[in-house]
């Protein structure tokens, strides 16, 4: 993966503000990843709610060990097979809906 070159700036403006204003701005951040990642979901193939987990935690987590993943994916098949998950629950289309935990 490529460094950031924005990462040194970002870092002296994310360190100039107060604890509340880095927890907005990661809250954000977080919530318009996940948004990009479940646009690239409805622009892809249509997948199993497996494949689209696999497809959401690849994205959402790139730095995750393979074998952790696989794991996880492993977990989704047998959960998905027993009728108890029915894959990740869509997130309000746009920031302003907001977003609660899941």
């Amino acid at each position: 993966m490529r460094p950031d070159p924005g990462l040194a700036v970002l870092e002296q403006i994310h360190g100039d503000l107060g604890p509340d204003a880095r927890a907005r701005i990661g809250h954000e951040l977080r919530t318009r990843g996940i948004l990009l990642v479940w646009d690239q979901v409805d622009r892809a193939e249509p997948m199993s709610a497996v494949n689209e987990g696999a497809f959401i935690l690849e994205r959402l987590y790139p730095e995750m060990p393979a074998a952790h993943r696989a794991s996880i994916i492993r977990q989704m098949e047998a959960d998905y097979r027993a009728g108890t998950w029915h894959g990740f629950e869509r997130p309000p289309r746009s920031t302003d809906e907001g977003m609660d935990a899941r």
